[in-house]
């Protein structure tokens, strides 16, 4: 007999609390300040302007998560925040996880009225200058990050919406696109106001 546990509902269902710590994180620089190698608590909160208290919060949620680790009183980046939330050379996938705090998951909490009503929702033309350009670093950095093959297939046009400095993004698939990551396809969706895919 097969011994059913709640436990993988229960990590789907308190996934978003990652989700969130990641963003705060990195929001308020603790990869960035890690940078320079290990560090301790104090160290950090100085670094970053956070009260010690709560830096520690995120801090330990980030080596519960394997992005940041402890040993004793300090902590270091692991390997893959180092390589890609500390601000160091190469892809700096930071603005993403922006556009997902500040862009994508205040529309995810829209989704049963989405479902129940039927009606899809198109955000990204009526976005503020600064949201819009949280948007378009996102989305970018994003597709940097896709691989040659996706980063392909997706064509991006830019159009002047308003203010000089802001852009609106229409993202257009080529005809072989089967292979993009659900999570581009994401992207792609509701930049496009498009229900399922093309």
């Amino acid at each position: 007999m097969v011994d059913v546990t709640p436990d993988p509902i229960m990590r789907i269902a308190l996934g978003f609390m990652a989700a969130k710590h990641l963003f705060v994180a990195s929001a308020v620089g603790l990869f960035e300040a890690l940078n320079g190698g290990p560090a301790s608590l104090d160290e950090l909160a100085s670094k970053c302007g956070v009260p010690r208290r709560t830096l520690g919060i995120s801090a330990d949620a980030m080596a519960s998560l394997g992005l940041v680790e402890r040993d004793g009183d300090r902590y270091r980046n692991s390997a893959v925040a180092e390589a890609f939330l500390a601000g160091a050379s190469g892809p700096d996938l930071r603005p993403m996880l922006r556009f997902w705090d500040r862009i994508s998951y205040p529309a995810w909490l829209r989704l049963e009225a989405t479902i129940r009503s039927g009606e899809g929702q198109s955000i990204f033309d009526r976005l503020p200058e600064e949201e819009q350009r949280i948007f378009s670093a996102g989305v970018e950095a994003f597709t940097s990050r896709c691989g040659g093959r996706a980063r392909e297939r997706l064509r991006f046009q830019f159009a002047p919406a308003g203010a000089r400095h802001r852009r609106r993004y229409r993202v257009l698939p080529d005809r072989d696109t089967a292979t993009l990551p659900d999570a581009a396809w994401h992207i792609v969706r509701v930049a496009r106001g498009v229900r399922g895919r093309p």
